[in-house]
């Protein structure tokens, strides 16, 4: 059995990660967020309209004027080793022993941190989201991404090693430039020695 998790053609959303996509550490000395170059990238690489482009760049441009959202792009927001995932995409062996599925999709961004050995120890998930409703709630709106969320915590425990406790899953709701890290379930709390 194959579950997929990733994205169609370039509908605004699609548009909107590979804007992200350009963002490595927002933190980094001289780094400023490119919007022309943005623009012009994802018009020659998605085929889409100036007008189409430069909409998806200013909603990544309002999202990162954000305190919140650029600090979860920050390499200050962790310590140690660091590997970044950008778009990265995926195919990992989830589900128990017998049961398992292969499951494919794609990654917005994971940052995965390793020990002093350099072998993985926990790996953060970080899923924009550009459909929210902004006007919502946003903790709610949060919980609802939860299923797929945790699909993302299962793939990284396969792929990494980690337990689930060692994966943690942030969403960026994008018209608003707000971030919402969700708790651990007791669904993934019980996977752990799975």
């Amino acid at each position: 059995r194959i579950l997929s998790l990733e994205r169609g053609a370039a509908d605004a959303g699609t548009l909107i990660h590979a804007a992200f996509e350009r963002v490595a550490w927002t933190d980094e000395a001289g780094w400023a967020f490119d919007g022309e170059g943005a623009a012009r990238d994802l018009c020659a690489r998605h085929g889409v309209g100036a007008s189409e482009a430069e909409s998806a760049v200013r909603r990544v441009s309002r999202a990162l004027e954000s305190h919140g959202v650029r600090d979860v792009l920050s390499r200050a927001r962790y310590d140690g080793e660091l590997e970044l995932w950008r778009e990265r995409a995926f195919a990992a062996r989830v589900g128990a022993q017998g049961e398992e599925s292969l499951m494919r999709g794609r990654f917005d961004r994971v940052v995965v941190g390793r020990d002093d050995l350099g072998a993985i120890a926990w790996c953060e998930v970080i899923d924009f989201k550009s459909e929210a409703d902004p006007s919502g709630d946003v903790r709610g709106a949060a919980e609802s991404y939860r299923p797929q969320m945790e699909a993302y915590r299962a793939a990284l425990m396969s792929m990494t090693g980690v337990r689930a406790e060692d994966v943690r899953l942030t969403l960026v709701f994008v018209d608003r430039g707000e971030v919402v890290t969700l708790g651990q379930s007791s669904e993934a709390a019980g996977s752990e020695g799975s």
